[in-house]
């Protein structure tokens, strides 16, 4: 009898290293995230600071020029942080889209798997089988023998 040799064997092989390449462009895609939020979070956390300084600073005698350039600061960082909020909803997009394909290239090697153990088990059935007759065979051989010797 031949040896198990899963015919579409090479489709599961591309199968699994399409799986590892989306793996690995996810990650990519969530640390770019990840930076991002850290990113915003900086970016809120000096507007904060910035605005808390600015109403110190206020309570002071300040000068037109002074007012101005905190204003002008705040406003930057205010532009900063939606542009960064558009870039987070854009990544966010990004590693749903790069999910959803992982899950179905999961579906699609799993597939693969499940078929490829069915054969493998009806080969293992048929080797069974075939060992069976031979035993039987075998059996048959040294009764007939056995009875001829006899006589």
């Amino acid at each position: 009898m031949q040896r198990f040799k899963f015919r579409l064997q090479t489709t599961l092989e591309i199968a699994q290293k399409r799986e590892d390449l989306k793996k690995q462009e996810l990650a990519i895609c969530q640390n770019a995230l990840r930076e991002a939020l850290e990113i915003l979070n900086i970016l809120q956390k000096q507007n904060s600071d910035l605005e808390e300084e600015f109403e110190e600073e206020q309570k002071k005698n300040l000068r037109v020029g002074t007012i101005q350039i905190y204003r002008d600061y705040i406003t930057y960082l205010k532009k900063r942080i939606q542009e960064q909020n558009e870039l987070i909803i854009q990544l966010t997009a990004v590693v749903d889209q790069c999910k959803n394909e992982l899950l179905q290239l999961m579906k699609d090697r799993k597939v693969l798997e499940k078929l490829k153990h069915r054969y493998w088990t009806e080969y293992q059935q048929e080797v069974l089988h075939e060992e069976q007759k031979i035993i039987d065979e075998i059996a048959t051989n040294q009764f007939i023998l056995k009875e001829a010797s006899e006589k």
